[in-house]
């Protein structure tokens, strides 16, 4: 039934057809539906009553529907609403007045809906439910925890930002998967007269503020770290990095000092506000924090941005290594021991900026475990100089997930065990993952442990726990050693050692070693240094940092020297041991290039890698550098089988770093000993005479390694090459090893003196003053040079004293028990410097 035609309606003059009339009281409907929000009967009965239009209550949703008229907002324009106000709210805007299609929305129905959003999040993220006879689903999407969520945070707010430039201040919001279009949403902020204050937060602000905290413990959760950075303005930006640096300090600190010292470590002993990074004090923008075209380079330079906190110059680490001692058994180490003075046995007297004081743990203070305290450490929040509450993350929510996540964390005390270097505590994890059947490949244990070797006081334990778990990790990922052995850019274990050598002793940048990291201008364990001058806990790094400085001072490098390289190819040599050769023939991912012409890709083998790693040490390396070092892993991996015949497809334009024509091929096959000989012609003239006798050495001690013959490399019995009586026997040739063994040097008896002699000098000299020699006095690198070129015995005062013990062919030590001989077993009589008690640390083979 239609309504009466009422007078005074403009109904029509008379002259066409009658006006509808529901389209003539449209617009007084619509403000009484839509903006005044009455009820349906009260509308009916005030349009009657003051209007005289009589309708009934379906005739009204009739026209309700044919207008398209709905009072509720649909859920894509809410989300695209919640996604304004939070743009509005990242540049500090939180008072708006919001419409949708022309009329106003409830702000209560937007809070409504950000409150439930971030509910659900936080049931989703808070664990599981029962359901059904016995079963547990989740409610809702899950959190779970990705690779590497706190492993990444090694640097505070002002040397990522220096490191990664404008990168890191782009401002994205978070942005919902699907929106509705924009032309039907305003939202906009009030005159100043209107009556919400804007010093005062309103209750659509604290909800937007709660979903949008969910929303980053999703991204962070997640991994997506660079998308949580971006989601945020300057001053949160500041705050969750600086968290998040404090949180990886707590954690590599606690790992590496499981086991010794105090057992909590808490913000005031970590020092936070003794290291007050320049960030906190001079916000970006600001002229002390202005960038240059040379952002985060220090490695070259001593030069920095002036630092508000920083009032006087860094401290600087020492230039003389520490070193390992490797000893036969533990009998040994507790003779050494007795030499040594004992610590105090009082635990709660330790002081924890000072290591004289600290004591071994009892037993109870193993636990909670250390996966549990990094947990507990992020729900009590006592590691951090931060409130929770400050955070812009919803921290309660990552602290559900990580209690919902157990297997995740572990991985996570795994890798900071590795990067603290703690054996001990390592173990315990291993064992923890072995019989939880946990998945730790995607973490690359191997690689992280070449990037954090330290030649000071683990050298190479740390990759024989790991191997010694190998089959165990690989069954419980379903894999094959493969996929331990070579991570996701191609980089093999033995690439990352070169990478170590490379960042430890020369000024390189990432990018030289491979394009695919040409926007990084950090290596991975920066922090760490292979022979024990600094570590992430020591001074100068903490100061270095605060300041804004992300990557190493050049000139705190020292030349490659014995501590790494014998940290280098003990871990060789465990590789080799453990390994597959088939694993470890897989070329290198380093220097890999492809022709323009033909699209070939061109990588290197093993030993090639190390001709470029010996070329760009000798062209960038530090003062003194004398090639000593490479020249000693050369010697390793030929002693462990590598081929030094096998050739690569090489183009040496491209290895330099120069143009190749697009329209021909300029690559062929070449040997090791090919490419570093072509390689020479490209060193500096003006490269000092060091550096000239060490790469002349290098490329001829190359050059026999390639012309061994396969045959000589085949498997023999007891009988020896060289004989008890040969003439070769005062020089230290003994028939030696029994049984099966390679002869890896053919029969080249120069080549495992050679060895022999560069294993002894590695364990018996370090330069213990500034000033000294880095190579001992019984090893002169232009005497022997001049011996192999003459075709003589090499001229080693080791050799020619007769200080060695006898040795086989293949360069082992007769009377050594292990993989690397000690002392003892290499030495006729004890001529060793190393045992200067606050330098050496002793470890068993």
């Amino acid at each position: 039934m239609e309504p009466t035609r009422l007078q005074g309606t403009g109904q029509g003059d008379g002259n066409g057809p009658p006006a509808d009339p529901w389209e003539v009281w449209k617009p007084t409907i619509e403000r009484l539906w839509m903006v005044e929000s009455r009820k349906l009967p009260d509308i009916v009965s005030l349009m009657k009553k003051d209007h005289g239009f009589d309708a009934v209550d379906h005739q009204y949703k009739y026209h309700f529907k044919k207008w398209k008229w709905k009072k509720s907002v649909p859920l894509k324009a809410k989300s695209a609403i919640a996604t304004q106000l939070q743009t509005r709210a990242a540049a500090g805007k939180t008072s708006t007045a919001i419409t949708f299609q022309g009329r106003p929305v409830d702000s209560k129905k937007i809070r409504r809906y950000l409150k439930e959003n971030a509910r659900k999040d936080v049931v989703s993220s808070g664990g599981l439910r029962a359901s059904g006879a016995g079963q547990q689903v989740l409610f809702g999407p899950a959190l779970p925890f990705s690779k590497r969520i706190f492993l990444n945070w090694n640097l505070p707010y002002g040397a990522l930002r220096l490191l990664r430039g404008k990168e890191i201040d782009h401002l994205s919001p978070l942005h919902p998967i699907g929106t509705t279009p924009q032309d039907d949403i305003a939202v906009t902020t009030p005159s100043a007269g209107a009556p919400s204050p804007n010093d005062v937060p309103s209750p659509t602000s604290k909800a937007l503020n709660m979903k949008k905290a969910v929303d980053r413990a999703h991204l962070f959760i997640n991994g997506r770290h660079q998308d949580l950075i971006r989601s945020m303005n300057t001053e949160e930006r500041v705050t969750i990095s600086t968290w998040l640096y404090q949180f990886w300090f707590f954690s590599f600190k606690t790992a590496k000092c499981w086991g010794r010292g105090p057992r909590d470590w808490k913000a005031d002993s970590l020092g936070f506000g003794e290291y007050q990074e320049a960030a906190q004090t001079s916000l970006p923008g600001t002229p002390s924090m202005i960038m240059n075209d040379n952002i985060g380079r220090w490695s070259h330079s001593e030069s920095s941005p002036s630092s508000a906190s920083a009032s006087h110059a860094s401290p600087r680490p020492s230039q003389l290594c520490r070193w390992v001692i490797h000893l036969a058994d533990i009998d040994a180490i507790q003779m050494v021991e007795n030499y040594v003075p004992s610590p105090p046995r009082d635990n709660n007297g330790q002081d924890p900026q000072d290591e004289t004081t600290w004591t071994n743990w009892p037993d109870t203070w193993y636990q909670p475990q250390f996966p549990e305290k990094l947990r507990n450490g992020l729900e009590n929040n006592d590691f951090s100089t931060i409130v929770t509450g400050s955070l812009p993350v919803a921290i309660p929510q990552v602290v559900k997930a990580a209690q919902k996540s157990p297997d995740e964390l572990l991985k996570e005390a795994f890798g900071f065990s590795i990067i603290g270097r703690n054996v001990g505590l390592l173990a315990r994890l291993l064992d923890q993952i072995c019989h939880s059947n946990v998945n730790v490949i995607g973490l690359y244990p191997l690689h992280m442990a070449a990037s954090y070797l330290d030649g000071a006081n683990t050298c190479c334990d740390v990759f024989e726990q790991l191997l010694g778990k190998i089959s165990i990790l690989l069954e419980a990922a379903d894999g094959n050693v493969n996929d331990l052995y070579v991570n996701e850019l191609g980089h093999t274990v033995l690439d990352i050692l070169m990478v170590t050598i490379l960042k430890s002793h020369t000024s390189l940048t990432p990018d030289v070693v491979d394009d695919a990291l040409r926007s990084e201008k950090r290596f991975v364990g920066e922090e760490i240094d292979i022979c024990g001058r600094w570590d992430a806990d020591s001074d100068c790094i903490r100061a270095c940092l605060a300041e804004g400085k992300a990557m190493i001072p050049f000139s705190w490098k020292h030349k490659f020297c014995h501590t790494s390289a014998q940290a280098i190819c003990h871990s060789i040599d465990l590789l080799y041991e453990d390994l597959p050769d088939a694993t470890l023939s897989s070329p290198s991912g380093l220097f890999t290039k492809y022709c323009l012409a033909c699209g070939s890709k061109m990588q290197l083998q093993p030993l090639h890698t190390l001709v470029m790693t010996a070329f760009h040490l000798a062209r960038a390396g530090c003062e003194d550098e004398d090639l000593f070092g490479v020249l000693a892993c050369l010697l390793c991996l030929v002693a462990n089988g590598v081929d030094a015949s096998r050739t690569a497809d090489l183009s040496l334009v491209l290895l330099l770093g120069e143009e190749m024509p697009s329209d021909c091929c300029n690559h062929a096959e070449l040997s090791p000993a090919d490419l570093a000989r072509s390689l020479t012609a490209h060193l500096p003239a003006s490269s000092p005479l060091k550096v000239d006798i060490g790469w002349r050495l290098f490329c001829h001690v190359l050059r026999q390694c390639e012309q061994i013959k396969r045959f000589d490399r085949t498997y023999y019995g007891d009988s020896n090459v060289f004989g008890e009586h040969d003439d070769g026997h005062v020089l230290g040739f003994s028939a030696v090893c029994r049984g099966f063994h390679r002869h890896p040097f053919g029969k080249n008896k120069t080549l495992a003196m050679l060895w022999a002699s560069v294993q002894a000098e590695l364990a018996t000299y370090r330069r213990l003053n500034e000033g000294e020699s880095w190579l001992s006095g019984k090893f002169n690198l232009e005497a022997l040079l001049d011996s192999l070129e003459l075709g003589l015995d090499p001229a080693i005062g080791l050799l020619e004293e007769g200080l060695l013990m006898p040795f086989c062919i293949c360069g082992k030590f007769r009377y050594s028990t292990t993989l690397f001989p000690t002392i003892q077993e290499i030495s006729r009589r004890y001529f060793a410097n190393l045992d200067v008690w606050n330098r050496a640390t002793y470890r068993v083979v």
